[in-house]
């Protein structure tokens, strides 16, 4: 797999009209919010991919490709425009269980021309989520999060593909003295798709202290294992119609960080 860029690609730019409403039910302790969104991004960069089935010399890029890989181009294209609604709702149950569910669709595309041939874009998906945050006293507190997103793809009309994203976590916070604070956090994701593309299964663990300085806590001192059960792979390798692609990130994965943070208020 090649990757090729242009040095004539332009900055995207983005601008965004946002409306909020909000609504407080003192009588049953629940605030509803509605929100929607409208942008437009200027020079969006859309990514062509090429297969090469032959032995090529690409002579523009000073490349020699082999048959069976591919070229991965970036282009600048024109933005179309781009929606999203959200509503939820804060909803206190007793003063220390509050429950808060979120409901959200969006829509994205861009529009491009690859060799004189135009393809419009266009991503939608849909978002529903469940938190629940409770203190069980001054030294404990719990949050607990679900949310399943579907999504799906198409290029000038045509079906690419949909996917399904589950994930779930937990965070868990004892404040063992006035100074020190101990932190966990679990997480789960869950990617499936009925494309070529792989979906994954990804499954973190965080612990964290805190110790807190200065008059107003505003010094933190913090001792932090992350990725503690190191499942961050490094790299992924993908053989789609015998084509292999080999792709890397940026996870570090199992690590210990010792560090100092300033808290401005």
């Amino acid at each position: 797999m090649s990757h090729s860029g242009s040095p004539d690609l332009k900055i995207p730019v983005s601008r965004q009209a946002r409306l909020k409403l909000s609504y407080n039910s003192y009588s049953i302790g629940t605030v509803w919010n509605l929100s929607g969104s409208i942008s437009h991004i200027a020079n969006p960069i859309v990514t062509d991919i090429r297969n090469i089935l032959t032995d090529t010399c690409l002579e523009e890029y000073g490349l020699s490709l082999p048959a069976g890989s591919q070229l991965i181009r970036y282009t600048n294209g024109s933005s179309i425009p781009n929606y999203s609604i959200e509503a939820s709702a804060d909803v206190d149950i007793v003063d220390v269980l509050k429950i808060t569910p979120v409901l959200s669709w969006n829509s994205s595309g861009a529009s491009y021309c690859i060799e004189s041939v135009p393809y419009v874009n266009r991503d939608e998906g849909l978002k529903g989520s469940l938190s629940v945050r409770t203190i069980f006293s001054t030294k404990f507190s719990l949050l607990a999060q679900i949310s399943y997103a579907v999504n799906k793809a198409t290029c000038t009309d045509t079906y690419l593909y949909s996917s399904s994203n589950l994930s779930s976590s937990g965070d868990i916070v004892w404040y063992l003295t006035d100074k020190l604070v101990l932190n966990t956090r679990l997480s789960w994701t869950r990617l499936t798709n009925d494309s070529e593309l792989p979906g994954f299964n990804d499954t973190f663990f965080d612990l964290s202290m805190d110790y807190h300085l200065g008059k107003k806590n505003d010094i933190v001192l913090f001792l932090k294992g992350s990725d503690l059960l190191n499942s961050a792979a490094s790299h992924n390798m993908e053989v789609i119609d015998q084509v292999t692609r080999l792709s890397y990130n940026t996870n570090i994965g199992r690590a210990v960080l010792i560090g100092i943070r300033l808290n401005i208020r």
